[in-house]
């Protein structure tokens, strides 16, 4: 509840726009430096899990550890939801590690 409040503020503007920019950085840099793509994902994926008790956080939380785990982050995001303490947030999130991967492999093999 607390969080649905914060949200509810004027510095919830700011905090999407941080997330956006983070997550957005971090995918336009996964194939010229990807150690700065990994950086910039987890960052965004942190910070979106911090913000993580409001339910409409679920879907964009789960495509942002997909994205991270795809760039080759995915210890970082099993990592990340190991401290998480939602259940929901949880599961959301090992799934899009699980898609991550997968979506990883199945580029290697086409090339």
């Amino acid at each position: 509840m607390a969080t649905a409040v914060r949200l509810a503020g004027a510095g919830w503007l700011r905090l999407v726009a941080r997330i956006g920019a983070l997550h957005a950085v971090g995918m336009a840099q996964r194939k010229a430096d990807s150690a700065a793509a990994l950086k910039a994902l987890a960052e965004a994926a942190r910070d979106l899990a911090r913000e993580g008790d409001a339910p409409c956080w679920s879907p964009m939380f789960r495509q942002y550890v997909r994205d991270l785990s795809e760039a080759g982050g995915h210890k970082e995001a099993l990592a990340m939801l190991d401290k998480e303490k939602s259940p929901a947030a949880r599961a959301l999130g090992l799934i899009g590690v699980v898609e991550g991967i997968a979506a990883k492999q199945s580029g290697e093999k086409r090339r």
